[in-house]
């Protein structure tokens, strides 16, 4: 079962001290939910680190809402396919950067 958080520094935290363990991590999927007029769109975003053989590999559930996500999108209308590549692509470049691949 994944562990869900709310704010992505949890996740950084987790990849700082466990690095040495973590062979690679992918976004696994990506729900946009409804919107709120406080917030925007909500968004879950699975996250899977895959580790080295003697670990076992952990999925996340990244609870979080379009303020957060309009970070990873260009500013021009995208097809939902398109929201979700470029959402994809942001999210495995901050990872990458993160455990300094």
């Amino acid at each position: 079962m994944a562990e869900h958080f709310t704010e992505l520094n949890s996740l950084f935290d987790f990849l700082k001290h466990n690095k040495e363990g973590i062979s690679d991590i992918k976004v696994t999927s990506i729900h946009k939910g409804d919107f709120n007029e406080m917030e925007g769109y909500q968004y879950s975003i699975g996250i899977k680190i895959f580790t080295l053989p003697k670990y076992k590999d952990k999925q996340f559930m990244w609870d979080t809402n379009s303020t957060y996500i309009f970070d990873f999108l260009p500013d021009k209308e995208l097809t939902k396919k398109e929201e979700k590549e470029c959402i994809i692509d942001g999210l495995q470049d901050v990872f990458a950067n993160a455990l300094d691949y």
